[in-house]
């Protein structure tokens, strides 16, 4: 597998050209490019760049505090980014912290070559692109502790090296740090908040339909999950007015609402009979209604609660009174409902 290294200044390229030698005794069979090695004399080096990159599935960018604003290593890493996706460029830091770090480089997923670990993650992640199945982490640390001091060593000469850049990205403020790491956490929270909202919302159902899937290729995505309630109910499915996640549980706890007189005196034993069966099957609790006020409650190691409708006395029109609200059919006392939606 190609794995494009790139690099700009004098610290830069002596940790890229550790890195190509290191990496090959680490896993065998990538092909690691750098430019100061293997572009031959009188050849045009963007023309040979550019053939490199269109077979790269992987790229390592070798950053400093003498480059890591640089235009140079930047366009590299652009360039790398469209050709293998994000997720596949590694910027990896020489002699600063990934908090110092700013610029259009932040957007990947940086790792520091002071930080053993960070290393052996990034070697990882070119393992696993590499889809090298048999390699699997063990061995893969073992290869890796064998050759790291080598490495290391490499790596610590790289930082004493005299910089010859006029200006170099300095320290950043802690109070900076700090600002940022808030900016983020808000949006974060602004993100999730949207999120909620969408999933807490009920959401009209005007058809359902059971996944055909086999079991190994079954998800326990949310939708399927309540799908597959409905659908082992004996009630027709199409009476089933919505349906909610409850977001702080997400997926431990479903609630389905039902249309009036789905569920009824003659049924309901049923129906908890079938409940209890999904219960115990997939692990969740479960909450049924139904509009005129039937209820169902179950969970895991728990008895289930089934609640009749509010009694009328009179008819339809006399006073509804609150005592028969949740009579209980088959327990002795409602529980506390809140935590279920």
């Amino acid at each position: 597998m190609k794995v494009f290294i790139s690099w700009s200044g004098p610290q830069s390229q002596r940790m890229a050209e550790s890195l190509k030698s290191w990496l090959r005794d680490v896993i065998q069979t990538v092909d690691p490019f750098v430019s100061s090695l293997d572009i031959a004399k009188g050849d045009r080096g963007l023309p040979v760049i550019a053939t490199q990159l269109e077979h790269t599935s992987f790229g390592i960018v070798c950053v400093t505090r003498e480059n890591s604003l640089k235009p140079w290593i930047n366009f590299e890493a652009g360039a790398l980014s469209k050709a293998v996706g994000d997720a596949r460029v590694i910027p990896c830091l020489l002699d600063m912290p990934v908090s110092d770090l700013t610029g259009p480089l932040t957007q990947f997923q940086v790792v520091s070559s002071a930080h053993k670990d960070d290393v052996f993650d990034m070697v990882r992640a070119l393992r696993d692109h590499a889809g090298l199945v048999d390699l699997d982490d063990d061995r893969l640390r073992r290869t890796f502790n064998a050759f790291w001091p080598d490495m290391e060593a490499d790596l610590e000469a790289a930082r004493g090296m005299q910089s010859n850049g006029a200006t170099v990205t300095p320290p950043r403020d802690p109070g900076d740090i700090l600002e940022e790491v808030l900016v983020i956490a808000r949006r974060q929270e602004n993100v999730l908040r949207t999120i909620i909202e969408r999933v807490d919302s009920p959401v009209p159902m005007r058809e359902l339909r059971r996944p055909q899937a086999s079991a190994a290729d079954k998800t326990d995505s949310r939708r399927e999950v309540v799908d597959e309630l409905i659908a082992d109910l004996d009630v027709p499915a199409d009476r089933a007015l919505t349906y909610r996640v409850i977001t702080d549980r997400i997926p431990e706890e479903l609630q389905v609402g039902y249309d009036t007189g789905t569920i009824d005196e003659e049924n309901a034993d049923q129906i908890c009979a079938q409940i209890d069966a999904f219960v115990a099957r997939r692990g969740v609790h479960v909450t049924i209604k139904s509009a005129d006020g039937y209820q169902i409650i179950a969970g895991p190691g728990k008895e289930t609660v089934l609640l009749a409708p509010a009694v009328v006395p009179g008819g339809a029109d006399g006073p509804t009174t609150t005592e028969g609200a949740a009579e209980a059919l088959d327990a002795p006392a409602a529980p506390d409902t809140s935590s279920a939606g």
